[in-house]
């Protein structure tokens, strides 16, 4: 038999398969991009190791909340659409064809939001959460902290809670996690490149942003109030959520989510090195580096640690 021949350009799927997809997947699409968009959303950022995940989690809790991990939608996703997107009307426009066959700028922030929402019906669908109760949906990446404006770009009323962290704990934190910066570094090389690099550019980003988002947008937590005063910080952060911040609430998370709970059994100080939660306290820099020797790298950033108050 001859063998068919085909354009590469050509699409290889089947139509039938295609069909069966229209016909059966396309209804389930349909209806969960609705229950998406009847959600709030909510994004946590910050720099890597400045308690992102430990913030997610309690989030996480809440009877009113689905929030999950590493989505990196905004940094990876979209980036990558866009690109295809681009490339595609590229093509055409290349080719002679009209410009009406183009993708515009605004079907492209519609496609960026329907590839997103099915992300988050994905963390719906393998949530224990009772979704009758389900207000508020949302993702942690702690890339996002510079791409906030993207993302509050495809979503124009989503909220953004930011947490920050003493640089110093935050760089010594990520020496331990296995960084990549650390490989054939001391810890205070991996310290300084932190310090000088990664820590101001994401909180910088962040700021920023959240400046011109205001505060119904925009909110920050320091990692060390919400590990001292953690009843408090809650309840400012479900506030501003616009979910239930009753005491019993906040309870029910802190105990879900408190660093006994997390890292098998051990307290606040005891050290697991390899483990996720390592420590789970603040101020652990002074046990691995020399004030006087980082001091000089907290120079640049000092705007920032005083408005954070961290004293160098």
């Amino acid at each position: 038999m001859p063998t068919e021949t085909m354009h590469r350009d050509q699409p290889r799927s089947s139509p039938d398969r295609a069909a069966h997809v229209g016909s059966i997947g396309f209804a389930r699409w349909l209806d969960r991009q609705a229950s998406i968009e009847s959600l709030d959303k909510v994004f946590v950022v910050g720099c890597y190791k400045s308690g992102t995940t430990w913030l997610q989690r309690l989030l996480d809790q809440h009877p009113e909340m689905v929030v999950k991990g590493e989505g990196c939608a905004g940094w990876k996703l979209v980036p990558m659409l866009h690109q295809a997107l681009g490339e595609y009307n590229k093509h055409q426009v290349s080719h002679g064809h009209t410009k009406l066959t183009c993708i515009e700028n605004s079907d492209c922030m519609a496609m960026f939001r329907a590839a997103i929402n099915a992300q988050l019906g994905n963390y719906l669908d393998h949530s224990k959460a009772p979704l009758s109760q389900v207000r508020l949906v949302g993702v942690k990446t702690p890339q996002h902290a510079v791409c906030m404006g993207v993302l509050s770009g495809i979503y124009p009323k989503a909220r953004f809670v930011h947490i920050v962290r003493d640089p110093r704990d935050a760089a010594v934190s990520s020496w331990f996690h296995g960084d990549p910066l650390r490989f054939g570094s001391s810890i205070e090389t991996h310290t300084e490149a932190f310090l000088n690099k990664n820590w101001p550019v994401n909180v910088r980003n962040a700021l920023q942003s959240g400046q011109s988002l205001g505060p119904d947008r925009f909110c920050e937590v320091r990692y060390e109030d919400l590990l001292t005063n953690p009843d408090a910080e809650l309840a400012r952060i479900f506030s501003f959520c616009n979910v239930d911040d009753r005491l019993e609430t906040i309870n029910a998370c802190k105990e879900a989510c408190s660093f006994q709970a997390l890292s098998n059994g051990r307290n606040n100080g005891e050290e697991e090195r390899g483990h996720f939660f390592r420590k789970g306290i603040a101020g652990d820099w002074k046990n691995h580096l020399d004030p006087e020797q980082i001091a000089p790298h907290c120079a640049s950033i000092k705007d920032l640690m005083d408005r954070y108050r961290y004293a160098i």
